[in-house]
């Protein structure tokens, strides 16, 4: 959220730009808390904004991860596979030793992204 913040305070000051993404991003966040086994407890709204209901998908993404309702990240993935064929896109890796650093890098709780990052 500091580097969210960081980054909005670079937008000119009360631009519409700057209102718009700070309510969008920062107005949507949460902050989750965590159980005696150090795992993360998801709030009732984004529950049922995530269309939770017996089974959940944990996606990695690098140094985040998001959760899905199964069924609806099946679609999603299918989605970006298109997508990513149809651009013909491809990633270029970073040399091993990047990778290597950003390994050894443990994710915070601002790295880990809800269902309202995708808004």
């Amino acid at each position: 959220m500091e580097r969210v913040a960081a980054s909005l305070d670079d937008l000119e000051m009360f631009s519409d730009e700057a209102e718009d993404l700070a309510d969008t991003i920062l107005g949507a966040s949460h902050a989750l808390p965590f159980d005696g086994e150090g795992r993360i407890i998801l709030p009732p709204e984004l529950i049922e904004y995530a269309g939770i209901t017996d089974q959940v998908a944990f996606v990695g993404r690098g140094r985040t991860f998001r959760i899905w309702n199964p069924d609806t990240f099946a679609e999603r993935k299918t989605a970006s596979r298109t997508r990513v064929v149809n651009r013909g896109s491809t990633l270029k890796l970073k040399p091993a030793a990047a990778s290597a650093a950003r390994r050894s890098s443990t994710p915070s709780e601002s790295d880990v992204e809800t269902p309202e990052d995708e808004a």
